[in-house]
């Protein structure tokens, strides 16, 4: 299994708290358009105001290793475009992401015990990124740096992690960022097939500032999950999972704040295909 991109070294703990938990009324619909073309519409309910926003996205791979991973539309001036190319050469991966005004140029070369990515600003010039992730027998760690290059060149951050990931559902990470001054820690074990539990705890010393949150996954049965996440400033959020037939999926999520409980927010997000 290759290891991940620097960016995503504790994704696997954050998506736990970032998952299912969208408190906004939202429709996706998926399908496939001729040529291997898969295409994914989403529309979003503002209940307040009774107004409605759409965006379409489409995704398709040839056989060369091109693949236009993302092409999406939300209005005539709110375009982005993530393509990617691969084959080039063993374990090399080449990179573009862009929208109206920017755009990025990336390499990623991901080994059985190494991943080196880059990436440069292609229409300014201003900035570019480096990162690598290296690891063996479960120990995993990695360093990152991001440049300036609009007029001087410079070091604008650069940040270290190293983190603990075994085959038996026990994830533990340290991440250092914003040139040392911000601390995090990422923790995530799975109990049993049907448990997990996670925390995240985010630390920075200059200001005595803090954040955590803890949060739980459980699965009921093959077509229902339930997550539970509260952070400390006393927000709680809560989701309900549901497969149904015929690739229809239904997530129903709520968050409280238990320091003012008339202020509750609800949302439902269905997804066809």
């Amino acid at each position: 299994m290759s290891l991940p991109l620097y960016k995503d070294f504790d994704k696997c703990t954050r998506d736990l708290f970032s998952d299912d938990f969208d408190t906004k009324y939202s429709l996706k619909v998926k399908s496939e358009a001729p040529s291997g073309v898969a295409l994914t519409t989403t529309t979003d309910c503002n209940c307040g105001d009774g107004s409605m926003s759409s965006k379409v996205s489409m995704k398709w791979a040839h056989s060369s290793g091109f693949t236009v991973d993302k092409l999406e539309m939300a209005g005539c001036n709110k375009i982005k475009m993530e393509t990617s190319l691969t084959g080039v050469a063993p374990g090399l991966k080449l990179e573009f992401k862009g929208a109206s005004g920017s755009g990025n140029l990336g390499v990623v070369y991901k080994h059985a015990m190494a991943t080196v990515a880059t990436d440069i600003d292609v229409v300014g010039f201003s900035s570019a990124n480096a990162s690598f992730v290296g690891g063996s027998n479960g120990i995993v760690a990695g360093a990152n740096a991001a440049f300036t290059m609009a007029g001087k060149f410079g070091i604008k951050d650069y940040g270290v992690a190293i983190g603990y990931n075994q085959c038996c559902g026990l994830f533990a990470g340290v991440t250092a960022s914003n040139k040392f001054t911000d601390f995090s820690t990422a923790l995530k074990y799975k109990v049993n097939p049907s448990l997990t539990v996670a925390a995240l705890v985010d630390i920075t010393p200059a200001t005595s500032t803090h954040k955590f949150n803890v949060a739980t996954a459980y699965k009921c049965n093959a077509d229902t999950d339930i997550k539970l996440k509260v952070n400390n400033d006393g927000v709680i959020n809560a989701s309900v999972k549901q497969q149904l037939p015929k690739k229809f999926v239904v997530v129903g999520a709520a968050e409280f704040d238990t320091k003012n409980l008339s202020k509750m927010n609800f949302g439902i997000t269905a997804t066809l295909g």
